[in-house]
């Protein structure tokens, strides 16, 4: 890659951004896409540690803790 092809592309990205109009002090910093992405974030990780709870919360005296877990349909619900 010629690196006065990069050059150029980020010029041009600059001197796009420079024309922008400056943002008003009246809208907010968080916008509604921040807001989605966010929540998605939030949903996510709050359905990742379920899943690491339910099988952390199997019976700790089995050596395999997959044991079963097929057969438990509550749990494969909850997984699923």
């Amino acid at each position: 890659m010629d690196m006065e092809v990069v050059k150029r592309e980020i010029e041009k990205q600059t001197r796009e951004l420079m024309e922008r109009l400056p943002v008003d002090r009246s809208e907010p910093l968080i916008t509604k896409i921040l807001w989605r992405n966010l929540y998605q974030i939030v949903i996510l990780l709050t359905l990742q540690f379920r899943v690491f709870n339910e099988f952390n919360a199997r019976k700790l005296e089995k050596r395999n803790m997959f044991d079963g877990i097929h057969r438990n349909e509550l749990f494969m619900g909850i997984i699923g």
